[in-house]
């Protein structure tokens, strides 16, 4: 009775039994104490039952306990002190009783957390299993994880490519678009800094020494094609093809580290495979590279070998707004809207006055100038746009196929030596899925009830 506030302090399952009831003498209180009516008397929420057991003779001679409950029976009903003790204080058939409505009440009482513990562990056990490996008994079992495991990488590039980055939202540096339109903005910087002012006064003493050394070549009234073409291959061979070589490798680099991160997010279980399909994707970056340059080195020798355009009337306007504002003697304002027009083509405020003192004092060369600008100009913004379109092209949408088609094509041989399993993980697995069907069992059971 001193334990019983401890583990059961609101006496929902506590039951006095009273035991040895046929050895009271003639004065004792015993059916005063089962009914605890005096204040000394220890009270219990659900009362106190006294029963008879078999006597030592009875358990020699074997008594049955249909024949105990007999005697028992008549023993409450004969005794002088318990004969009017009502029926709810006494026999082994009121404890069964009892304690089997008890047991109800607590079996109603846990059943729905018992079924909410079940379906809660049963959903972190299935959780459990989708996020282990799948194990690999046969090479049928080995080929169909192999390919979940490729097309779960190679869904991963795709969603990314179009801007669905899911698990890899936060990581900004995973984002394939924006991080590549950042590289090519970085190549016409790079290109636009670098690149030689035509229309400075320096470049003008430049045109004027290749001018004199073109004398006996043509009319002393125009600079010679021969001129315009050495002076604008000079700058284009002198930053072009470097700013393109630097794009190209960045490019490269910063694909190789996001497949290489894909690659091991999605088979971290295998990872003799993670290393096997990351040197494939690096061969396969390492060849969208060599296409890229191969192709973007085509556009730089054919802008080289052919100084042409035939946007012709864009060419033109680009010329004749550089002319207006240095042949412009307007106001003020007119000669402020005129340098600004010309600031969108490259042409400063500080630019002007020496412009304008070239075109009057030196036309053959003011319209070298003019035309090297408008050209470069020109020929920048259309190399911008092959660029970005040749690099997505190799980086992406070719990568994206040959990625695919070289690593769906392995043979079986090439699997079955790459998906070697940890047996712990195995064993992990098995163990998930047991208990998963053992708490599958218990709900089927409680439904029952």
């Amino acid at each position: 009775m001193k334990l019983d506030p401890q583990v059961d302090p609101a006496q929902t399952r506590t039951i006095g039994v009273v035991t040895k009831i046929d050895t009271i003498q003639k004065d004792s209180d015993i059916v005063l104490k089962l009914r605890a009516e005096r204040p000394s008397d220890i009270k219990l929420e659900l009362g106190w039952i006294a029963v008879r057991c078999r006597t030592p003779t009875e358990v020699k001679d074997g008594l049955g306990a249909k024949e105990l409950l007999q005697q028992e029976k008549l023993f409450f009903r004969t005794n002088p002190l318990l004969a009017d003790l009502e029926p709810r204080f006494w026999g082994t058939s009121t404890l069964v009783s009892r304690v089997v409505d008890i047991q109800s009440q607590t079996i109603d009482k846990w059943l729905p957390e018992v079924r909410s513990k079940i379906h809660e562990a049963l959903f972190s056990r299935k959780s459990k299993l989708r996020q282990a490996p799948e194990t690999c008994e046969d090479d049928n079992a080995k080929r169909l994880i192999y390919n979940k495991l490729i097309n779960k990488f190679v869904t991963t590039v795709e969603n990314c490519l179009r801007g669905e980055y899911g698990i890899y939202r936060q990581e900004k540096n995973l984002h394939i678009p924006p991080r590549m339109y950042e590289f090519l903005m970085a190549f016409r910087k790079t290109t636009e800094e670098n690149y030689q002012d035509f229309l400075s006064p320096e470049y003008t003493t430049i045109i004027e020494e290749r001018d004199a050394e073109n004398q006996g070549v043509g009319l002393p009234n125009f600079l010679s094609d021969p001129v315009f073409r050495a002076l604008f291959v000079a700058e284009f061979e002198k930053v072009m093809p470097r700013a393109v070589q630097q794009l190209l490798q960045d490019v490269r680099d910063y694909m190789l580290s996001v497949l290489t991160r894909f690659v091991g997010d999605s088979m971290v279980d295998f990872p003799r495979l993670v290393s096997s399909v990351q040197a494939d994707v690096q061969r396969i970056v390492h060849s969208a590279h060599e296409n890229a340059r191969g192709l973007l080195d085509a556009v730089l020798e054919s802008e080289i070998a052919c100084v042409l355009t035939l946007d012709e009337p864009g060419y033109e306007k680009l010329l004749n707004e550089m002319r207006e504002f240095a042949e412009d003697d307007n106001s003020i304002k007119d000669q402020i809207k005129n340098m600004f027009h010309c600031s969108v083509f490259g042409i400063g405020s500080d630019q002007i006055l020496a412009i304008r003192t070239t075109m009057k004092d030196k036309p053959r060369v003011f319209h070298m100038q003019t035309s090297l600008a408008a050209y470069s100009t020109m020929m920048r913004r259309q190399i911008l746009d092959r660029v970005a379109k040749l690099s997505k092209l190799c980086f992406e949408v070719h990568l994206q196929a040959q990625v695919r088609e070289s690593l769906m094509m392995k043979e079986i041989e090439f699997i079955r030596s790459h998906m070697l399993q940890d047996p712990k993980l195995a064993l992990e697995r098995k163990y998930i899925e047991n208990s998963i069907r053992r708490l599958e069992a218990c709900l089927s059971a409680l439904e029952t009830l």
